[in-house]
């Protein structure tokens, strides 16, 4: 994993976590493995120590439109946001949505990805699972390109027609 974070460490990736894990674990693996320094943005449930050392954590948003979310965060809807605002906000356009997951809570956002986005899901794992047992009508838009390693990853990015010269472009690569 550690040769795909250097590889996203260029200016035409933007690399944000979605995560239904919690604030306080991210930062401690961020910290510890020094992705923090790549990571523009991270999204997952709200998390601090009381005063006597309990961690408690709240969910990141209560919903309850999306059955393939959890009810404390809905993967899909965060991804959404996070490329509206940027683009509101900061007047960047994702050429492409790369979704880098595992889990069954991925399937949401896999299901967001247009025609030119990769989802990823790892071997062996629910999400891939989840999407070989999409029906017919349920069939995502997106390129599936299972993953053992960050290799197999790297390699498909590298086909990947990006114009990160064109002003205000990017890749997002988003990692559950």
């Amino acid at each position: 994993m550690d040769n795909l974070l250097k590889e996203l460490n260029r200016p035409k990736y933007e690399v944000i976590i979605i995560s239904d894990s919690n604030t306080e674990f991210l930062k401690y693996k961020m910290e510890t493995a020094e992705y923090h320094k790549i990571i523009h943005t991270t999204y997952t449930n709200p998390a601090v120590f009381d005063e006597h050392g309990i961690l408690k954590v709240s969910s990141y948003h209560d919903q309850d439109w999306c059955m393939r979310s959890t009810v404390n965060l809905c993967k899909g809807y965060v991804l959404d946001e996070h490329i509206k605002q940027a683009l509101k906000e900061r007047n960047v356009i994702f050429t492409h949505v790369v979704y880098v997951g595992d889990g069954e809570n991925d399937l949401c956002p896999a299901m967001h990805l247009r025609e030119c986005d990769i989802t990823f899901p790892r071997k062996g794992y629910p999400l891939m699972k989840d999407i070989e047992n999409l029906s017919d009508d349920e069939k995502l838009k997106c390129k599936v390109v299972s993953w053992e390693t960050g290799h197999d990853i790297i390699k498909e990015l590298a086909n990947l027609d990006v114009n990160h010269k064109r002003s205000h472009s990017k890749l997002i690569c988003c990692f559950s």
